[in-house]
């Protein structure tokens, strides 16, 4: 179930020189982050929590721990308040961009004295609560159920580029419905399958873009639309501008 928060605190990136340190002194304020590179190794009394590259890492209200730096790198962080303490946890998240874009999207607010900004960036920890809630859900669910989707998500994210994906054969993999089986992949992954690849199509688009090395056809190529004008149409839909005014 999702905490009411009460308050935000502070929204920042956070990078260590130390190789190791503690936080020995409780406090009632709650971290969420999400790990850009580097490794960071959290001891606390249940035990030791990995955080590498792509993971998302709670820390709840009043923990002590030690951390020990494996290899340096930069983290996206968030303090607050709210009505009961989150569950410390580690999650890898590195298949699901979706919390890269949400923990991204929250340095956009960062100032949080402008109230249009603090409401802004409630909204989007709010988003990053709901996917933890569909990653519990997921892990509860029956394994020959949940493998098909599990399957398909991999599938996509490891060969979006391609412009032969079939996800027919997903679909009669799982012995489901067409209807189901989308409406299924929905409630685990926020999206339908053809959205989902198509969002991972313009999220690399936009990279590359933003790299300036590639013109607008060979970007869509690239990413695997074979149709430009489909492939602008898209990009202007998701990110309010033409690809070819992107990071002009």
């Amino acid at each position: 179930m999702i905490n009411h928060i009460t308050k935000i605190h502070n929204i920042y990136t956070y990078q260590s020189d130390k190789t190791s340190w503690s936080n020995t002194l409780p406090n009632n304020i709650n971290i969420l982050s999400y790990q850009l590179d580097g490794e960071y190794h959290h001891s606390f009394d249940f035990g030791t929590l990995k955080v590498k590259q792509d993971c998302v890492f709670n820390i709840g209200a009043n923990e002590t721990y030690n951390v020990r730096r494996i290899k340096s790198g930069t983290s996206i962080c968030v303090t607050f308040t709210c009505e009961a303490p989150i569950k410390t946890q580690l999650i890898n998240c590195k298949s699901d961009p979706r919390y890269s874009v949400l923990f991204r999207k929250l340095l956009n607010y960062r100032s949080i004295r402008i109230e249009s900004n603090y409401y802004m960036a409630l909204g989007v920890i709010y988003e990053i609560f709901s996917l933890l809630n569909q990653k519990s859900v997921c892990e509860t669910m029956p394994a020959p159920k949940y493998d098909i989707f599990t399957e398909t998500h991999e599938y996509l994210l490891n060969n979006y580029y391609s412009n032969e994906i079939n996800l027919i054969q997903f679909v009669k993999k799982s012995g489901l419905s067409d209807k189901y089986f989308r409406e299924s992949f929905k409630k685990l992954y926020g999206t339908t399958p053809t959205q989902f690849l198509i969002n991972l199509r313009l999220n690399e688009a936009a990279k590359l873009l933003s790299q300036g090395l590639l013109n607008v056809t060979e970007v869509a190529e690239t990413v695997g639309f074979s149709d430009v004008y489909y492939f602008s149409k898209l990009f202007k839909k998701k990110f309010s501008v033409p690809p070819s005014k992107f990071c002009v």
